[in-house]
């Protein structure tokens, strides 16, 4: 029999899926599960099989994991302890919890080649491993967690490593690195096509359990008809938007907790909130367990496969499940309007420009009166350089609805097109406050004003947002920028200095990041500490995106021109699309970062070269060598005037 005390969960998988597995592992181990993973304890033969089969004899949870992996293979180890947990669980009270099966990518439950006893159970589903909270919030709870605290009693984790005498501990997962190529305003444009957050329809209500009464579906239309009013202004919604769309949220799963459409819109809330009230990793949880949650409950819902397929886009490891989930969909509901938008946005954001451009226009052919689609295919066509339908395309939005997604997309045509800042400012003031003070456009507006030589409005609007890391990217450093464009050099340097030390606290946990270590060097050469500045910067540019443009930047703070200089030139010949190049056109003739190159006769040689490329034809007005000399070096009183070396 096995020990009452005993707490372990094991995971049974196939060896090809050990990088997600080691994901799940390293979840429950944050969450205070010990993990055993390493094959070096498990050397094969009998001694190996005896201690797998004590384990699963002694667990208290066992997970198998179900995959595609698992279902191409007839054979395998996992198989026999798939078969050993099953036979255990017949000498178990019915409703003790033991067997807990998770699915780590498409794999339909009852498409599923598993023993029977796994299809009686609720069934998790992890794509590739990424484990929210609430699922290690939810084993320690079956473990007996509400005892488990840090300190206490640990559980352990037992890994089954199926096949291991062939592989040893999987590679940790690594974090794309974030990428701060583009202007703030730029960045601002793309993100916001990405959450197109539309109605939800042909709602249906799913089978319930036989001892549970199903609620009629007139009960919870109304809360979902209120929900779709709400997610049709997309990324126009308010906070107070966000607040409601929750609130009808809650109360709709409350009101039938088997309805698998109503937890499908409150994910789609969940994610909204990423852009009205900021993106936080338990927004992210939230929002993937309520559209988990939504699939359990009928995996041929779709709205529910809608809802996961959405959620799965906002990262890295799953984005391409998503996009395929969302082809699939499309391909079932050729005419449903709100998942061409979707799929659309999901192709604009990862560049797919051509594509995403024919799923948006499908979309308008089934409604010309679609003032986010216009607004999408504005933002489409901008990126493939043709400017003129762009124009018109984002005009078509506003006719239909003045919002705040196509105003910021005139904005971005002004600025990055035809370099007319005054008439973007005027576009900006238009929008409501409620949109400039979020965290994404606190960035993207607070750069605009720092290039547009506008110190005032830029310390403004950074001062609405309380965080002291704005997108990842430290507060301090962009107030530090303005304070000494108004001549206030030592609150500057009180800025620049705490935001060292918030990028240096970064650094103390993850020494490799290049974005923090291109911070790091920027904000030493804007305090004038070149040495310490050069020796980061060196090690920042052999680990940042070769397209990285602000090296160049941070290479001119430092006083380094002949190095600025080849640095420009050799990320220009690199470019090969039009997006790339007219942000860093951009970026080169505004940033304040190149105020100490502006007198330059090469940096005035550089700035003809990337207006007149034939290469990249910019239809609107071109700034010349002539106009920048004279107009970008900003008037004295509100020149980016960093510490320079011997100054």
């Amino acid at each position: 029999m096995p020990d009452a005390a005993s707490k372990a969960v094991f995971l049974s998988y196939a060896s090809q899926d050990a990088s997600a597995v080691e994901r799940i592992a390293e979840a429950l181990r944050a969450a205070g599960v010990e993990v055993w993973f390493d094959k070096n304890e498990l050397t094969g033969g009998d001694a190996w099989d005896a201690k797998i089969r004590g384990q699963i004899g002694s667990c208290a949870l066992f997970v198998p994991i179900v995959s595609a992996n698992t279902q191409a293979r007839d054979e395998g180890y996992f198989r026999l302890e798939w078969k050993l947990a099953v036979d255990r669980s017949h000498l178990m009270a019915h409703d003790k919890p033991f067997l807990m099966p998770v699915v780590i990518d498409a794999t339909k439950d009852h498409e599923a080649r598993v023993p029977p006893e796994f299809r009686a159970v609720q069934w998790t589903r992890l794509l590739g491993g990424e484990t929210p909270e609430i699922f290690c919030a939810r084993v320690k709870r079956l473990l007996g967690g509400e005892n488990v605290t840090q300190g206490s009693i640990r559980p352990a984790v037992g890994v089954s490593l199926d096949d291991s005498r062939d592989r040893g501990r999987a590679a940790p997962r690594q974090k794309s690195p974030r990428s701060w190529l583009i202007p703030a305003l730029l960045g601002a444009v793309t993100l916001a096509a990405l959450v197109i957050w539309q109605p939800w329809k042909n709602s249906k209500t799913t089978s319930a359990a036989p001892s549970v009464k199903p609620v009629a579906a007139s009960a919870t239309q109304p809360l979902l008809d209120r929900m779709a009013a709400l997610y049709e202004k997309g990324g126009d919604a308010t906070a107070e938007d966000l607040t409601l769309g929750m609130e009808l949220g809650a109360q709709a799963v409350e009101l039938d907790k088997l309805s698998a459409e109503s937890w499908a819109a409150y994910a789609q809330a969940t994610l909204l909130a990423f852009y009205v009230g900021g993106r936080t990793p338990e927004q992210y949880a939230e929002a993937l367990t309520r559209a988990q949650r939504a699939v359990s409950l009928s995996d041929d819902s779709f709205e529910a496969r809608f809802a996961l397929a959405s959620v799965y886009t906002f990262k890295d490891a799953t984005a391409k499940e998503g996009e395929r989930m969302l082809r699939q969909l499309v391909a079932e509901r050729p005419t449903d309007g709100r998942v061409l938008r979707r799929l659309g946005a999901v192709l604009d954001t990862a560049g797919q420009y051509p594509e995403a451009l024919t799923i948006i226009d499908r979309a308008l052919a089934l409604s010309a009166r679609d003032a986010t689609a216009w607004f999408q295919r504005a933002s489409i066509l901008h990126k493939l350089g043709k400017i003129a339908e762009a124009q018109e395309a984002v005009e078509k939005s506003l006719a239909i609805r003045v919002g705040a997604r196509a105003l910021m997309e005139k904005a971005y045509i002004l600025v990055f097109l035809a370099d007319d800042y005054p008439a973007a400012a005027a576009v900006i003031e238009q929008l409501p406050g409620s949109v400039l003070t979020r965290e994404l456009e606190t960035w993207a507006y607070g750069e605009f004003w720092l290039n547009h030589r506008q110190p005032e409005k830029a310390l403004a609007t950074f001062a609405a947002f309380s965080g002291e890391m704005v997108v990842g990217n430290p507060k301090g450093y962009f107030t530090g920028a303005a304070l000494a464009m108004l001549g206030r050099n030592e609150a500057a340097q009180v800025e620049w200095r705490a935001a060292l030390r918030q990028i240096e606290a970064k650094l103390a946990a993850k020494s490799n990041d290049p974005t923090n270590l291109l911070w790091r060097a920027q904000l030493l050469a804007s305090l004038g500490e070149r040495a310490e500045g050069e020796r980061t910067l060196a090690v920042a540019r052999q680990l940042a995106d070769p397209m990285e443009f602000r090296v160049a930047g941070t290479l001119a703070t430092l006083g380094q021109r002949e190095a600025a200089f080849s640095d420009l030139m050799e990320r220009w010949v690199k470019i090969k699309d039009f997006y790339n190049a007219v942000a860093l056109r951009t970026y080169v003739l505004h940033d304040p970062a190149f105020d100490p190159l502006r007198d330059d006769p090469r940096f005035q040689a550089f700035v003809r070269q990337i207006s007149d490329d034939p290469r990249f034809p910019i239809p609107a007005k071109k700034t010349t060598a002539a106009s920048v000399s004279a107009a970008a070096p900003p008037p004295a009183a509100v020149k980016f005037n960093p510490k320079l070396p011997g100054k």
